[in-house]
């Protein structure tokens, strides 16, 4: 086939090559651009910013105009992130706590897993959970701080990869296009800054992740060690009535020589005394704060003792509040270390003999400051079996010492009992003192020598769960009430000393009535010590959770009075709105009888009318109180109140004419003290 030599341009003209002539050329490419959409206007543009199109075409690069608006805020977000990261102490924090929080859990696996092999009385069990928990508690706080800055790294690093991409796509695009030299090393200085913070961020999040690891991996272990503690405390309570031990007579109790006893309690020792050097460690600011308290405490007993001596020569009958401030050292000592439970919380247990040690040395000089004379042995004895029963403890992971020194205690303190009762039989035929109080004290100290001869009998016979556990509540309750008679007392001292000095014994009430609101403070604070007593030795029975269940429970049943429904508990809350109203109400009318009526001038009677309003509304400020905590809807309970006092108004017609003639006279005031009335013969 010959060809024709005939050439077919895109628009499908004919031409030749040999004939095509450079003016046709111009003629057509005219028409060719503008069939192609391209204009004059168009092909300058295209031809001025070719660059640009191509930059927006291969990336989403940053417009030569915003370069700089932009980099001035990518460089703001650099330096803020930048500062952020250098103030950030968690990391720090972390990096020096966290270690030591795993070493302490280490030691006290390792004593605990000792202590629970030799069978520990549910004291022991008791006290072993409360510290686990505040240990996993700490733990739950790391893991939540860690998570949240985990998140707010997670969003910077996302906002700095978006922002790096497009800085480094953005200099990738200028670096052979032509612009300012300025320019192109301003946007290459923003990508390398992005890019260096990024990786500090990454660096950060890596240590974040690492302690998140660290910290999941120490709560396993606190996990388990709860578990473990709660299988034993459930093992307790089913063989608490079970021979759980050997009687002390048998051979088996002894097969262990002098050599491994002595060995086991060094090597028991050295972890306990471990075990208090890391929680040291970690609870050095709270010392401070402790000591911070004591020194401000002391300087203040320091200086009210100075001016109680110069009260007491005015007036001798503060003498009993001046005898706390005699000993202002002890005293401050006493009221710093009250708050030792919640400022170290899950303390090893040397650190608790320790401070237990220091909590009641202050106590006894205190003490023997506010009682008689003849309870002196009392009070050294009860501090002679305290320093024992620490020592006891901290040689629970010592089967044989523990139980061996148990038994001596128990010996001991049934000895102490049964002569303090003959001592006490003897002074109550021949004292004159109220007999009920002398009663109370005989009884006391007669349950006390029982239950340490049934723990002595429990603890030879091999019971050793039940021994540990009656002389436990025994001397633990001893010393618990020792520790809280101190402190109300020094509290009641505080308080006899505020009512007799200004700016209080300025005040009407007070210097009229300071004896009756003395008396009232104390049996308040009696009532405080009585209650935390006895939550003390529910929980020392471990009945106080029960108990509180049980209490959930009854609150939570439900009353059915036609279409309504009420819990106990809602019943509970409307009794008490009501009786606090009432007592709101006495209280306000005392003050307004005392301290505001004496200043200022009312008509005569007018105080009674205020005193009856007042009462009248916080009485059904109380009950409407009460109301909405049943539950009911008070816009219905106006209406059938309405309904009510109409059925009311029928049958008590003549009650609720004289009330309302009572609130008339109240407030009208027709008649008033000092007017004389005469109705016929009367007068």
């Amino acid at each position: 086939m010959e060809s024709t030599g005939i050439l077919r341009d895109p628009l499908g003209l004919p031409a030749r090559a040999s004939s095509c002539c450079p003016r046709h050329l111009i003629f057509l490419l005219p028409i060719l651009l503008v069939l192609a959409g391209f204009g004059p206007r168009h092909l300058l543009a295209s031809a001025t910013n070719g660059q640009a199109e191509t930059v927006a075409t291969s990336a989403p690069a940053i417009p030569l105009t915003e370069i700089a608006p932009r980099a001035e805020s990518a460089q703001n977000l650099v330096e803020t992130m930048a500062a952020d990261l250098g103030v950030d102490q968690l990391n720090r924090k972390a990096e020096q706590e966290l270690p030591t929080i795993s070493q302490d859990i280490t030691t006290r696996l390792e004593e605990d897993s000792r202590l629970l092999s030799n069978n520990p009385s549910l004291n022991m069990l008791r006290r072993l959970s409360s510290d686990w928990d505040h240990i996993h508690a700490e733990l739950s706080d790391w893991r939540r701080n860690l998570g949240k800055r985990s998140k707010e790294l997670d969003v910077q690093l996302q906002r700095l990869r978006e922002l790096n991409k497009t800085w480094t796509d953005t200099r990738q695009a200028y670096e052979t296009s032509g612009i300012p030299p300025a320019v192109l090393q301003r946007v290459t200085r923003i990508s390398t800054n992005l890019q260096q913070t990024r990786e500090n961020v990454e660096n950060q999040q890596s240590l974040i992740l690492t302690f998140q690891n660290q910290v999941s991996e120490d709560d396993s272990r606190v996990a388990q060690a709860v578990n473990s503690i709660a299988h034993a405390r459930r093992e307790a309570f089913n063989n608490l009535f079970v021979q759980d031990s050997s009687p002390l007579w048998s051979s088996k109790v002894w097969f262990k020589s002098a050599e491994n006893v002595a060995s086991d309690s060094q090597r028991s020792f050295e972890r306990q005394r471990k075990g208090l050097r890391t929680y040291v460690l970690r609870i050095q600011e709270r010392f401070v704060l402790h000591g911070t308290a004591f020194l401000i405490l002391a300087i203040l007993f320091l200086l009210a003792r100075w001016k109680m001596r110069r009260q007491v020569a005015q007036q001798p009958a503060l003498m009993h509040a001046a005898l706390i401030f005699e000993a202002p050292i002890s005293t401050a000592l006493v009221l710093a270390l009250l708050a030792s439970g919640w400022l170290y919380p899950g303390s090893p247990r040397l650190f608790q003999a320790l401070l237990g040690a220091v909590t009641v040395i202050p106590a006894l000089l205190v003490l023997r400051r506010l009682i008689n004379p003849q309870a002196f042995p009392i009070l050294n004895a009860l501090v002679l079996f305290y320093f024992v029963d620490q020592v006891r403890l901290l040689l629970a992971s010592q089967p044989l010492l523990s139980r061996l020194a148990f038994v001596l205690e128990m010996a001991a303190a049934a000895v102490f009992a049964h002569y303090t009762l003959r001592q006490l039989r003897a002074r109550a035929l021949t004292s004159s003192d109220n007999k009920r109080t002398w009663f109370l004290t005989f009884a006391t100290i007669g349950v006390m020598f029982a239950a340490f001869s049934l723990a002595l009998a429990a603890n030879v016979l091999g019971y050793a769960t039940l021994s540990r556990l009656i002389g436990h509540i025994v001397l633990s309750s001893a010393y618990l009430s020792l520790i809280l008679y101190a402190a109300i007392r020094i509290i009641d001292g505080l308080i006899l000393s505020a009512l007799s000095v200004a700016p209080l014994a300025r005040l009407d009430v007070v210097s009229h009535h300071r004896d009756f609101l003395h008396l009232r403070a104390w049996k308040l604070l009696v009532w405080i010590a009585v209650i935390f007593w006895a939550v003390f030795l529910l929980e020392a029975l471990s009945l106080r959770d029960p108990l509180l269940q049980d209490f959930k429970s009854l609150s939570a049943a439900n009353l059915k009075f036609g279409t309504h429904q009420l819990t106990l508990g809602d019943v509970f809350l409307f009794v008490f709105a009501v009786w606090l109203a009432f007592t709101v109400s006495r209280i306000s009318r005392f003050v307004l009888e005392e301290e505001v009526y004496p200043r200022v001038h009312l008509a005569p009677g007018l105080h009674y009318s205020i005193n009856k309003v007042v009462h009248y509304a916080i009485l059904l400020i109380g009950f409407f109180a009460g109301v909405s905590l049943l539950g009911f809807d008070l816009s219905k309970l106006t209406i059938l109140a309405g309904a009510f006092s109409v059925g009311l108004g029928f049958g008590l017609q003549a009650v609720i004419n004289n009330f309302v003639c009572g609130i008339i006279l109240l407030f009208e005031r027709p008649i008033k003290i000092g007017d004389i009335i005469q109705i016929g013969d009367a007068e």
